[in-house]
């Protein structure tokens, strides 16, 4: 029997998560009530039919494939049965831990998936900061240290979903908190051209 995974949040990471999981044959469901503008518009695709932009995030999810409802999980009863609930959200994190709460009494497993952009010395990006547990998060209360961008989340989403899969298929536990630098080349030598 296949794994049913429930994603709150088609966001910077939801999104990829959600397309990479599903093409990996894990059916997917993504809950996000969202639009595409804004702030984290910037780190979504942007999805054009026929001259018309979709502007909630669900309908462009549906338009890959991915099985996505356009609306917030308010209450327990939103929430289907399924064996892993994947929080994608920035939502507080008392928010998160009615997440958390709900997905145990459930009986399914809860995986909080989120990243934050640090900047280096330099002032420039430094690292992608992924977060990957069983737990509500970064321990902060909301939001992003930097405004990251669509690289960034694609960065963090195609890590997450490496992991995810790897946790689903072989049972190999979730990594935690882990940085990947952005600069390959942190002393700043030559870049080999092909």
């Amino acid at each position: 029997m296949k794994t049913k995974v429930f994603i709150i949040g088609g966001g910077g990471v939801g999104v990829y998560l959600s397309i990479a999981l599903e093409r990996w044959g894990i059916p997917v469901v993504v809950y996000d009530g969202d639009t595409l503008d804004g702030g984290g518009a910037t780190r979504l695709p942007a999805v054009n039919i026929f001259g018309q932009t979709l502007l909630r995030k669900a309908a462009a999810l549906r338009v890959c494939g991915v099985k996505a409802m356009p609306q917030y999980v308010t209450r327990a009863s939103d929430i289907p049965d399924c064996d892993i609930v994947i929080d994608a959200t920035d939502a507080s994190s008392s928010t998160r831990k009615q997440f958390l709460d709900v997905a145990r009494r459930k009986g399914a497993e809860y995986i909080r998936a989120s990243y934050d952009l640090l900047i280096g010395n330099d002032g420039l990006p430094g690292e992608v900061l992924v977060s990957l547990t069983n737990t509500v998060g970064f321990g902060r209360a909301e939001g992003y240290r930097n405004a990251p961008a669509a690289h960034h989340a694609m960065i963090a989403a195609g890590y997450a979903a490496e992991h995810i899969l790897r946790h689903i298929e072989r049972g190999i536990p979730l990594p935690g908190v882990v940085r990947i630098p952005l600069n390959p080349n942190p002393s700043g030598g030559e870049n080999v051209q092909q």
